[in-house]
């Protein structure tokens, strides 16, 4: 075959090796649903913290409680929620607790972490994707409590998101909303967190995309910082029993990526441009 006619068959070749993975590039990396068991966060491999001296919440009953729960089991549980697949079969929670015979009680309002206990199945590098996106459903029963997103990366430190997502919030409010956020847009705060000691976010300076990489390069884990959950106030009423609940819920943690073309397929690119003018020269 002439070489006139094979620089252009190659090229349209290369051109079919590079275009054909394009379409796989966005893929779900790491997904959770929190389905099937009621219980402890443990039951998930997850953890929860408490206040600023990050006390460590392992339980579901007591006035500062973390959970799991499949569909049911607690007076202010929200049910089925109203979104579609995969947010319908349970959820992780935190959540403040009053119970008051006489008069009445108040449980403080508390800071809360919730984060994996295993390292993600897929490393993620930070130089590796164009984008990285992480969804979460969020339901809360006060409209006035906000989380953030947290990573840990390979540095071992854990980062959170400098804006926070507020509600949907109201008591027995049954609707999950969607928050999602861009990794490689977002901008950091430092989590200043040692379990049984310190739980705090360091506002003093905020990190974007190319401070965080020079901290680290891979993000091991994700988890979600509870910037203040409000106080839960009983009051009993003629010597009645009266409980109070203030809950935020997450489900449904979704990790999609994008991932930056290989060098050897920017190399098929070239060649295949090359080629197709060096044809469209000679023709």
């Amino acid at each position: 075959m002439p070489i006139s006619r094979l620089i252009p068959l190659l090229a349209i070749m290369a051109a079919g090796i590079l275009v054909a993975p394009l379409s796989l590039s966005a893929a779900t990396l790491y997904q959770q649903n929190f389905v099937g068991i009621s219980g402890n966060l443990g039951v998930h491999n997850w953890l929860g913290y408490q206040s600023a001296t990050a006390i460590p919440v392992t339980s579901t009953s007591g006035s500062y409680r973390a959970g799991s729960i499949n569909n049911n089991g607690l007076p202010d549980t929200p049910g089925p929620p109203a979104s579609a697949s995969p947010a319908v079969a349970g959820y992780i929670f935190a959540q403040n607790y009053a119970i008051s015979t006489s008069g009445t009680v108040t449980t403080a309002a508390s800071n809360y972490f919730l984060h994996m206990n295993t390292t993600l199945p897929t490393i993620l590098d930070l130089d590796g994707y164009s984008s990285l996106n992480i969804q979460w459903h969020q339901s809360a029963s006060n409209s006035n409590t906000s989380s953030r997103l947290a990573i840990q990366l390979d540095n071992g430190s854990w980062y959170v998101t400098n804006n926070t997502n507020t509600g949907p919030g109201s008591q027995g409010n049954t609707t999950f909303s969607a928050f999602n956020s861009n990794i490689l847009t977002q901008n950091w705060y430092s989590l200043d967190f040692a379990p049984s000691f310190e739980l705090a976010v360091d506002t003093s300076s905020l990190l974007n995309y190319n401070a965080l990489t020079g901290l680290g390069s891979n993000i091991t884990a994700v988890g979600i910082y509870i910037d203040s959950l409000p106080a839960a106030v009983a009051t009993s009423v003629a010597g009645g029993t009266a409980e109070s609940y203030i809950t935020l819920r997450l489900d449904a943690i979704t990790i999609t990526g994008d991932l930056v073309p290989e060098p050897t397929r920017a190399l098929l690119l070239s060649f295949a441009l090359c080629g197709l003018l060096l044809h469209r020269r000679r023709s």
